[in-house]
């Protein structure tokens, strides 16, 4: 090492131990290495100059060993020339370079005497990635293309070891039995998940990609606050000529029946920002979605009522189900010197959303409504000291911005309170089909205060002969938010809930990289954020700021945003920080690949926490002499504690042939639970330290950060030149999991915290085998299957809430998870011509087929009750297990997706037709079934005594608005709903039925 490279690895090791102010990049780059020789000989060239063609102006020499490596190179495809005084140049091209890992490229160069021409070799992405030592699937641009599923989303979802969060559009995977906030997701170096909750709600423009890598167990050092997943996408830096494509994709052909209401609109220009000026060069990207419905479903939806009036639904979109919004991405790239890069990112969303539930069905313009809005804005400035040594300097700020509330009010909070605490009144005839709604009924509708004008208004609707008028018709049901039924909300509810937050970090970064010999990489880095975090939550929203459950900081109780909040202890707006130092070595040797690396994690919630949870307030704090009047002070509480740990990671490979690499990996991981789990505002703490109700847990800001431990074992064959065969077998120990835990308190009225602690523990074992067959032909295809147990004492971190409430002792042994998934199988298969390939007019088209097949979902085998009853709620559970928690097993889904595309040549333009089909077969896969039964379609209840005496009961009761038949009838409708209703909980019931769409590219 010569000294220079020596002076800045110690310069970088000094910033790493005293500098606390930077933050570590996730690999985005990746290496070049390979040999140079005399072609006739086989002897080396010493000095020889590689060189990559484009115009990222990176090249070196070869050493006296013919040997070469280039660093930091973009992900992407290159050509790659190799040349020597006396000998022809050789051009290898399409030669691939992924994120964080070492492509090979030998050259064999002949001399100038031998009379052949241009030397040009067609490289081809290996089989087998020697130094991958760690289970990791890498999905090319192209690859993406030809896929039937669009984004990143659709990539991950059919990779082995992960389970989508039932179904595959949405960005809610389950890696490997991990939770579904474990799996962290990057885009161009930076996390993109939120948080406060630890969702990801970031989009990415498919045509944008340029990689995608899903990580499934033993990542690196550099990767932090990830327990079980990393998902690594890289979008594409802009070329040196002047590109555009215009994308469009809508089933508006099919018909109001069968069309989903799918509309994407995708624009995307990429070349130099200044005409001939190829060093500073743009890439941007803006998707439009408009989207009827975020999963079309084979239930049945039947008579709904919305914008005044009664309908019968039968399109083939759900209605109030909207998903529209738009992406925008940009990425500028400055090569201000061949030794100095500055890239700039953005990354911008914004959606909204409404979600179409059956319990909403009569109510549809008040459903629940939602808006994202996600920003990520980045550079990175990249100098280069020499050919081994780089360093990044720059950093990130991401914010994103929640709501959630009511289809009409959405976030006007004043709105709210015109509900008032009444609930809709409501005239109801099932001869007439159910709710009535006569001329000027609307003003009436939740009006409780006029009494006799209510009264005369309903007489004259209906009059009954005997009956007297100057009383409420019987067809009249007062102040219910339901039907008469329990079954669904009643016509003018309004959602109560309101939800809002507004989380950010402040994300500076630095790295320092070095090839310090041929064997050896060195990285290290900080990882640093400091976040600003605002939140309000209301669960009675009519009642205004008189609600007892409302937890705010950085708001005001009247969801004002306020970084003092509403000025008492606990309202402020919260600034936690989290840093991290890491190192890690890449020792690449001719039998042996190591990656090694040891992370130091330190967290600070910077916040207070309560000193004695028995007595929250302190006894002797009774200022008007009711126990029930006590207040939080300073007194109550003291500082958190400061957490830290220490991960050590170290994956192992073994290239035992050529074709045969087995690999080892073990590594320790921690992440700070989700930071909602750790803040609660003055008002919520002092309602719950001296109320029983158990409608709302309470956060704890002393959570130790969550563990897991994993091992891995696996192989990887070359079984012929085309095809490779691999098998990994894993192992997990998690542990301080969060869930509730029950703490009662010496307070008045049974008061009892519901603590959030840690808790939950669980084993993940599980085996994962692929095989993939390269281009034989017109051939090629992948086929994965994975087999999981996924146990532990707890799927989520609130699910021990209704045992807690119950006086119930939680579980202390595994169980399988709600997520065990046991089986998956996936196969795609492409075929695929390229020019002169075929038939004329089979040139440049292909056929893409997805087979995925996976097991069902478990849950907990109960009595049977009225599980289609609304008033089935979280806080109030009516479920009986008659068995172990998760034992029973719902049925496997199967489903077919295809991708068909024709691609024309114009010259200067260039188009691509395709047809994209889900669920080719339409087949009807069951999502979610009724845990007494086991079948999505019927839960059994009216089958059984307690349900034929509820038929009964409305036969007999005095009310002309509910009889027996009419209760059967609308009871049977929600079980062909398109959800089941399990504990308040709406799960979607069915998978996407089939979905056929058209799309064009057109580009130059």
């Amino acid at each position: 090492m010569n000294s220079v490279r020596y002076f800045f690895f110690i310069l970088g090791m000094t910033i790493l131990i005293f500098s606390m102010v930077v933050n570590a990049q996730v690999t985005t780059t990746g290496k070049i290495s390979g040999k140079v020789v005399d072609k006739s000989t086989g002897e080396p060239l010493v000095g020889a100059t590689v060189s990559i063609v484009e115009q990222i102006r990176l090249g070196a020499a070869t050493n006296i060993n013919g040997e070469f490596f280039i660093i930091n190179i973009p992900v992407g495809n290159y050509t790659v020339a190799a040349s020597f005084v006396g000998y022809r140049q050789v051009t290898m091209k399409n030669v691939r370079v992924s994120a964080g890992f070492t492509t090979d490229a030998n050259f064999e160069l002949p001399t100038e005497e031998v009379q052949i021409g241009e030397v040009v070799i067609e490289a081809t992405r290996p089989l087998i990635q020697k130094d991958q030592t760690n289970s990791t699937s890498i999905t090319t641009a192209e690859e993406i293309k030809n896929l039937p599923l669009r984004g990143f989303e659709g990539v991950v979802s059919v990779q082995t070891g992960v389970v989508s969060g039932r179904g595959t559009d949405n960005n809610t995977f389950f890696t490997r039995g991990g939770r579904a906030n474990e799996t962290i997701i990057f885009v161009d170096g930076f996390e993109q998940n939120n948080l406060l909750t630890g969702e990801a709600t970031v989009s990415v423009n498919s045509n944008a990609i340029e990689e995608v890598q899903t990580q499934t167990g033993g990542f690196s050092a550099e990767y932090g606050r990830a327990l079980s997943g990393v998902i690594n996408v890289v979008t594409k830096e802009a070329a040196a000529r002047y590109t555009a494509n215009l994308e469009m994709e809508s089933d508006f052909f099919m018909g109001e029946k069968n069309s989903r209401g799918y509309n994407v609109y995708n624009l995307s220009l990429s070349g130099p920002l200044i005409p001939d000026y190829d060093a500073m060069t743009i890439f941007f990207s803006g998707e439009l979605k408009n989207l009827a419905t975020t999963r079309a479903t084979q239930g049945t939806v039947g008579t709904i009522y919305r914008g005044g009036k009664i309908e019968e639904w039968n399109k083939g979109y759900l209605p109030n189900d909207r998903n529209d919004g738009y992406t925008i991405q940009s990425k500028l790239t400055y090569r201000l010197t061949p030794t100095a890069k500055l890239n700039l990112n953005l990354i911008h969303s914004d959606f909204t959303r409404q979600t179409y539930a059956d319990i909403w069905k009569f109510s549809l313009d008040h459903a629940p409504w939602d808006q994202d809005k996600n920003t990520t804005l980045s550079g990175t400035f990249t100098y280069t000291f020499d050919k081994s040594t780089y360093m990044e300097i720059g950093g990130a700020y991401f914010t994103t911005k929640h709501f959630s509330g009511d289809g009409i009010f959405k976030d006007n909070f004043s709105l709210y309170k015109s509900v008032g605490d009444d609930n809709p009144r409501n005239l109801y005839d099932p001869e007439s089909g159910g709710f009535l709604f006569p001329d000027g009924w609307s003003q009436w509708q939740g009006n409780a205060a006029d009494t006799t004008g209510l009264s005369n208004f309903i007489n004259s609707v209906y009059r009954v002969e005997g009956t007297d008028t100057s009383t409420y018709r019987p067809y009249f049901i007062a102040g219910d938010r339901y039907d008469p039924y329990g079954l669904y909300f009643a016509p003018g509810y309004a959602r109560r809930y309101y939800q809002a937050y507004d989380a950010s970090y402040i994300n500076p970064k630095f790295n320092l990289v070095s090839q310090i010999d041929d064997h050896n990489q060195i990285k290290v880095g900080f990882e640093y954020r400091y976040h600003s975090l605002s939140y309000y939550e209301n669960f009675q929203s009519n009642r205004d700021t008189n609600a007892n459950i409302i937890n705010a900081y950085g708001y005001t109780l009247a969801a004002e945003k306020n970084k003092d909040g509403n000025g008492g202890l606990l309202d402020k707006e919260r600034h936690p920080y989290d840093i991290a130092i890491y190192a890690q070595n890449k020792i690449e040797s001719e039998g042996l690949i190591v990656n090694a690396g040891i992370r130091f994690d330190f967290f600070n919630a910077n916040t207070k926490m309560l000193k004695d949870e028995k007595d929250p307030l302190g006894a002797n704090q009774v200022p008007s002499g009711d126990p029930r009047a006590r207040k939080a002070d300073e007194s109550d509480f003291s500082d958190t504690k400061i957490e830290s740990q220490i991960s050590p990671r170290l994956g192992i490979g073994f290239p035992v042939t050529d074709k045969t690499v087995f690999h080892f990996n073990y590594g320790k991981f921690f992440q700070q639970s989700n930071l909602t789990d750790l803040y609660y505002g003055t008002k919520l703490i002092e309602f719950k330290a001296v109320s029983g109700s158990p409608t709302y847990t309470v956060q704890n800001p002393n959570l130790k950060p969550e563990e897991t431990t994993a091992y891995e074992v696996g192989i990887t064959h070359e079984v012929a030149d085309n095809m490779r065969l691999n098998g990994t077998l894993y192992y997990k120990d998690t542990k301080n999991l969060v869930n509730v835990r029950y703490t009662g308190t010496t307070a008045p009225g049974g008061a009892a915290l519901y603590l959030i602690s840690n808790q939950d523990y669980g084993t993940i074992k599980g085996l994962d085998i692929g095989f993939e067959a390269r281009r034989i032909g017109l051939f090629s295809g992948r086929l994965a299957y994975s087999l999981a147990f996924a146990e532990g004492t707890g799927s989520t971190s609130r699910e021990n809430f209704n045992a807690n409430w119950l006086g119930f002792e939680t579980a202390k042994f595994t169980q399988p998870l709600s997520f065990d998934q046991r089986h998956t199988i996936s196969a795609n298969i492409d075929i695929r011509t390229q020019k002169g390939e075929g038939p004329k007019f089979l040139e440049n088209s292909g056929l893409n087929l997805l087979f995925l097949g996976r097991s069902g979902f478990p849950y907990t085998p109960t009595n049977r009750y009225n599980a289609a009853a609304s008033t089935i709620s979280i806080s109030v559970p009516k479920d009986s297990p008659i068995d172990g928690v998760n034992t029973r097993y719902g049925p496997w889904t199967f489903r077919i997706d295809l991708k068909l595309n024709k691609e024309f040549d114009w010259g200067m333009f260039h188009t691509d037709f395709y047809i994209r089909v889900l669920n080719l077969l339409d087949t009807k896969n069951p999502l979610g079934v009724y845990q007494a039964t086991g079948d999505p379609n019927s839960d059994g209840y009216l089958g059984t005594q307690l349900g034929t005496n509820d038929v009964k009961l409305y036969d007999t009761d005095n009310k002309i608005y509910t009889t027996g038949d009419d209760y059967t009838k609308r009871y049977n409708e929600r079980l062909a709903g398109v959800d089941v209703n399990v504990n308040g909980g709406s799960q979607r019931k069915w998978d996407t039925p089939r979905e056929v769409r058209l799309g064009v590219i057109v580009g130059f």
